[in-house]
């Protein structure tokens, strides 16, 4: 059987143990948003020219490189010919996974902050 100050220590312990986890989840969404920009802008930088844009591999017809914000990727066009309409190829909306999952979890972050200062304030 615990005694009293054993089991106050390891309450403590648990709260401490706790508080440590809600400090670094900050951190680590800081993190993980910077690394999700860092690969848009790699990205954006591996994919700016036109040799970026071949139509298909040894065709030798290159588009015109560009980028989409909504959802976030390179994109090529390669104008109209011979009777055939422009083509225009874009990222997935798959790419706004990422984003949409670290908004998310700011916004855990921020109700879970509120529901904390309204509990020091009662």
């Amino acid at each position: 059987m615990m005694t009293m100050n054993e089991s106050r220590a390891r309450i403590q312990s648990q709260v401490r143990s706790q508080g440590q986890e809600r400090t670094l989840s900050a951190p680590l969404l800081l993190v993980s948003a910077v690394l999700w920009m860092l690969s848009i802008f790699a990205d954006w930088f591996t994919h700016r020219d036109a040799l970026s844009c071949e139509l298909s591999p040894g065709s030798s017809v290159y588009g015109e490189p560009g980028w989409s914000w909504l959802p976030v990727g390179h994109t090529c066009t390669w104008p109209a010919s011979a009777g055939l309409p422009a083509i225009t190829e874009g990222p997935s909306w798959l790419t706004m996974v990422p984003a949409a999952l670290l908004l998310l979890w700011g916004m855990a972050i921020l109700i879970e902050r509120g529901k904390e200062s309204s509990a020091r304030v009662a």
